[in-house]
């Protein structure tokens, strides 16, 4: 019996202001392992699968529609006083692409917490990158 072998597509996403984001922040790049670090006090902190405060249904949505491939909206958070990242945009999006692998994502973010995010959880990759198996 001859072993089935698996292959897969590696994709670089594409991001993109929301349409009625007027502002054209330009992003900074950060790392999902630390932001992962840092979110996980928050109240409204999705966990891995989808799991804890997520809205029913959208992590799982947002993993059947990344794979048609149209640009990503960028992901808005700031580093709150309470001492964690809150998300105003995003979040479901955020989990599921590091529950897949991904290392890095471009977020905007508020003046405020530009430079501690950038301290403590920017990335020096520029791209971001999603492997999905085929089949």
């Amino acid at each position: 019996m001859a072993d089935k072998q698996t292959t897969a597509q590696t994709v670089r996403l594409r991001w993109c202001h929301h349409p009625r984001d007027t502002s054209k922040d330009i992003p900074i790049w950060v790392n999902l392992k630390k932001i992962d670090f840092y979110w996980k006090p928050d109240p409204n902190y999705i966990g891995p699968g989808g799991a804890g405060a997520a809205i029913e249904s959208r992590y799982l949505r947002f993993g059947k529609w990344v794979k048609k491939l149209e640009e990503i909206h960028y992901i808005s958070l700031n580093y709150s006083e309470c001492g964690y990242i809150e998300f105003s945009d995003g979040r479901h999006r955020t989990a599921w692409l590091r529950d897949h692998g991904v290392i890095a994502i471009p977020i905007l973010t508020d003046i405020e917490s530009k430079q501690w995010l950038l301290e403590h959880c920017g990335s020096g990759l520029r791209d971001s990158i999603l492997t999905f198996p085929d089949g």
